[in-house]
């Protein structure tokens, strides 16, 4: 079994968290909604897994942006479920 040390924990935390807010300033540039939900998706659940990583995890964080990527694949779906036949890959 593979045990991570608390640094090595640590690094991949800081990494989540920057990546995390990385996507999240591409939010603001994208124009097509679908894109913009699959970016705030990605960028919440990097923010979730950086919390996670912390020895002292912020729940109030952890669980608010779980609420924002159950959201955000609520409305992916609906906006996969509108698209024309002939955009869905079959």
């Amino acid at each position: 079994r593979l045990r991570w040390s608390e640094e090595s924990k640590r690094r991949l935390g800081l990494l989540c968290g920057h990546a995390g807010y990385v996507t999240g300033l591409f939010e603001y540039v994208m124009t097509d909604i679908l894109h913009l939900r699959i970016f705030a998706l990605t960028g919440c659940a990097l923010i979730v897994s950086f919390q996670a990583l912390q020895p002292r995890r912020q729940w109030i964080s952890v669980s608010w942006n779980s609420i924002y990527c159950a959201v955000n694949l609520f409305h992916i779906s609906l906006l996969l479920q509108e698209r024309p036949r002939s955009l869905r890959k079959e």
